[in-house]
């Protein structure tokens, strides 16, 4: 077994990805308060927004260059996914 590092790039474009996504989150999350709905639903709407439901279909280049811009960042982002459910299942 191989273990390969991820370059510069790769890890600037991992974290622009996970910016994008908690910052989506929060706003949309804020929003969903504001006219009294539950902030998990907001948190989910800006999820829909940035996948393949809206953000792929109607700017795929926009998507292949913040979410599939290297072979490896889906599992590299798969990684922070499992640990955010873990500390949640913990909180």
């Amino acid at each position: 077994m191989t273990l390969k590092t991820l370059s510069e790039n790769e890890i600037i474009i991992t974290l622009v990805a996970l910016a994008l996504l908690l910052f989506m989150a929060f706003c949309f999350g804020t929003l969903m308060e504001k006219i009294k709905a539950p902030r998990v639903v907001g948190e989910i709407t800006g999820g829909i927004l940035l996948g393949a439901t809206c953000l792929y279909h109607f700017f795929p280049e926009v998507m292949g260059g913040i979410f599939m811009a290297y072979e490896q960042e889906g599992k590299v982002l798969n990684v922070f996914y499992q640990m955010g459910y873990f500390l949640w299942d913990i909180w």
